[in-house]
Formats: C-alpha cells, sequence, structure tokens
C-alpha cells in the first residue's frame, strides 16, 4: 500500500514541445517589445539633443545681437559662422577669420567638424568638415532685399525689422546632410535633397515662390533627384532655407529661374517632420502636414499676414 501511495505521488517533469513553443514565442515577443522600446528611446535621446543644440544657436544668436545690436552679416560668413565666439568656439572663429583675410582658400578645413552644429540625427554630417546640421530661414517670398528673412544680403537684420513678431518667425531649422556627388558617375542610394530642372517657365515673381514648390512637389514625386547638397556651410554667406515646400520635402533648383527662387525644405532624420527654432528663442517642432500657408506665413519676417493655428 505504502509502494502503490508512493508511486502515484510521483510527478512527471519536463516540457512538451507545445510549452517550448509557446514559452519561446512569449519571449520573442517580449524581445520584439523591448527592442522597440530601446530605439524608440535612442531616437527620442537623439531629437531632444538635436533640440538642444538648436536652443543653443538661438541663444548665441541673442546674446549676438545683445553685443552688436543686429545679426551677423552674411557678407561676413552668414549667422552659424558669426556666433562661433558665442558658442565657445572663439578660437576656431579666430582662425577662420584670419585664414580669410590672408587668401581666399575655404575656411572648411580650419572649421573642421563642430559638435554644437552637428545633430545625431544627421549621420553623415560627421564626414564632411565646415559643415552643419541647421540652416537659416531664407524667407518666403522671392528674395528682394527686404524679404529675404535672415539671410538678407542688403546688411544685417535687427529684431526690429522682424515686425510679424519672434514668437511666430522661423529663424532656423535642421537640415539633413546628403552624401551624393552629382559629378561622380556612380550610383547613390542615400537621402538626396535637392533635385533639378533646366527648364523655367516664367511667372510673376511675386508669384513664383509658391509655383516653384508646386512644381517641385510633382517632380520629386515622379522621378528621383539627380542634384545633391552635402548640407549646410557653416561659413556660407547664401546658406539656408526656405519656406517654399513643407518640412522633409524633396528640395529643387532651377538653373534658368528668372526670379532666382529655389525651393529648398527644411529637413530632418527624426520622424514626422522638423525641428524649429523661432525667433524669440523657443522650439517648435513642425509637423510634415503643416498648412502650406501658415508654414510660408512661418518664414516671413514682415508679411502682416495672421499666422493662425499651427
Amino acid at each position: 500500500m505504502y509502494v502503490a501511495r508512493l508511486h502515484g505521488s510521483l510527478r512527471r517533469s519536463g516540457m512538451t514541445l507545445l510549452e517550448l513553443l509557446v514559452t519561446l514565442s512569449v519571449i520573442g515577443l517580449l524581445m520584439a517589445l523591448l527592442l522597440s522600446a530601446v530605439q524608440s528611446a535612442r531616437a527620442s535621446a537623439r531629437r531632444v539633443k538635436c533640440a538642444s543644440q538648436l536652443r543653443q544657436i538661438g541663444i548665441a544668436t541673442h546674446n549676438y545681437v545683445e553685443t552688436y545690436g543686429e545679426l551677423p552679416n552674411v557678407h561676413a560668413g552668414g549667422l552659424l559662422f558669426g556666433i562661433l565666439p558665442f558658442t565657445e568656439e572663439s578660437a576656431r572663429y579666430k582662425q577662420a577669420t584670419e585664414t580669410l583675410q590672408q587668401s581666399s582658400a575655404p575656411v572648411d578645413t580650419v572649421l573642421g567638424r563642430i559638435p554644437l552644429y552637428q545633430c545625431p540625427d544627421d549621420p553623415l554630417v560627421s564626414n564632411y568638415e565646415g559643415l552643419a546640421s541647421y540652416v537659416v530661414n531664407r524667407g518666403s517670398v522671392p528674395p528682394t532685399d527686404d524679404r529675404r528673412a535672415f539671410v538678407n544680403f542688403g546688411g544685417g537684420v535687427r529684431w526690429s525689422d522682424v515686425t510679424d513678431g519672434l514668437s511666430v518667425t522661423a529663424l532656423a531649422s535642421e537640415t539633413r546632410t546628403s552624401g551624393f556627388d552629382r559629378m561622380s558617375p556612380a550610383s547613390y542610394e542615400g537621402p538626396r535633397s535637392m533635385g533639378v530642372w533646366l527648364t523655367w517657365t516664367a511667372p510673376p515673381c511675386e508669384q513664383s515662390m509658391e509655383w516653384m514648390g508646386t512644381r517641385c512637389l510633382n517632380d520629386s514625386s515622379n522621378r528621383p533627384a539627380d542634384w545633391g547638397s552635402w548640407g549646410a556651410l557653416i561659413y556660407g554667406p547664401g546658406s539656408g532655407y526656405n519656406h517654399a515646400l513643407p518640412p522633409n520635402s524633396g528640395s529643387c533648383v532651377s538653373g534658368t529661374n528668372p526670379c532666382f527662387v529655389d525651393a529648398v525644405s527644411a529637413t530632418s532624420g527624426h520622424s514626422g517632420g522638423v525641428q524649429v527654432l523661432l525667433a524669440d528663442g523657443s522650439l517648435r517642432f513642425v509637423s510634415e502636414s503643416v498648412d502650406a500657408t501658415v508654414w510660408r506665413n512661418v518664414g516671413s519676417i514682415s508679411d502682416g499676414n495672421a499666422l493662425g493655428e499651427w
């Protein structure tokens, strides 16, 4: 009797094949969720760092204006170059300035790679010297002297020129560096930021920004870009973007454009949009689906149009 009860109390150990498969499936699902969470956290950290750097650019810009009364003159190298002494890069700025005075050679090598200007979601920017992941707002309308926003070849812009309001006017945004070399016969499958066509049906120049944006969106959806942009130049008098196209659009230039209007969009490696530095120093994440009229109004410094909800 005792032996019978003893054998009856024994339990079978181990797992069936079905139990093993269920366990492995649960573990696989948990690993997939964990990996997705890790990737999301890393993307969020990169975006936060890019935002922090853009905010520092805004602080440096305001410190510059407090010192000199206006933004850096385009003829002196532009915004990113001019504010270098206010970003703890005085030595590099001095060396680059001396290089410019001694020769007409490019200063990219002297400037090198400046960490503050390199967004971690712009991975190719670190491959080149003298480039940045951030660009200055060139406006929303044909580039006459009073409408180039913060890339004004007529002289330095003052905050008083921004009559639409500093809190609703874009000062700078992000850009994504492309490794595409249009002079190379090799194929390229990486990010492309520009396309080009050589024909132009001239509308009135007052309408050309909107026309260029519409034409570019149509062309870029029908064929791949064949003209590459290496990114924003730190020392670049004309370097910047405009508000002809929504964020993260493919950009376009025209070699026969009589109105001197290109469609150069703000781009980023973030999902869904770009981070924009407003002229008051605040930041805003702008969606790719932002209303086109609102986006153009944000790009203007003095058009007098009401911004509306955005």
